[in-house]
C-alpha cells in the first residue's frame, strides 16, 4: 500500500450565521433572476432543481457546504452551456457573493 493511501480527512465547514443567512439570500435572488435569461424549459429545471436542493442544504442546522458547492457548480455549468449566458450570471450581485461566501471555505467555483 502506497504512502497517504485510504486517508480519511474529514473538515467540518462552517460559516458564521450573517454568512449563512447571506447565502441562503444569495441563492434564493439567484434563483429569482435566473428565470429571467429565457433559458430552454429542461436547463432552467435543471437549474431550478439544483438551487432548490443547495438552498435546503443550506437551511439545515449543520449544512454540508460541500454538496452546496456541488449543487451551484452544476448550475453554473449548465449556465455555461447556454450561449453567453455565462457573461451575464457571472457579474451578478448574488453570485459574486456566493463565490465569496463558499470561497471562506476554501471552496473555489470557476465561472
Amino acid at each position: 500500500m502506497g504512502i497517504g493511501k485510504n486517508i480519511k480527512q474529514e473538515q467540518n465547514l462552517t460559516l458564521s450565521v450573517s454568512d449563512k443567512k447571506e447565502l441562503l439570500a444569495s441563492l434564493m435572488q439567484f434563483q429569482k433572476e435566473i428565470v429571467n435569461l429565457g433559458l430552454p424549459e429542461d436547463e432552467l429545471q435543471d437549474i431550478n432543481n439544483d438551487i432548490d436542493t443547495a438552498t435546503r442544504e443550506a437551511e439545515k442546522d449543520e449544512p454540508n457546504y460541500s454538496k452546496v458547492k456541488k449543487r451551484f457548480e452544476g448550475v453554473i455549468e449548465t449556465v455555461k452551456d447556454v450561449g453567453d449566458t455565462i457573461e451575464k450570471v457571472s457579474k451578478w450581485e448574488w453570485t459574486g457573493k456566493i463565490v465569496k461566501i463558499l470561497g471562506k471555505l476554501g471552496f473555489a467555483i470557476v465561472l
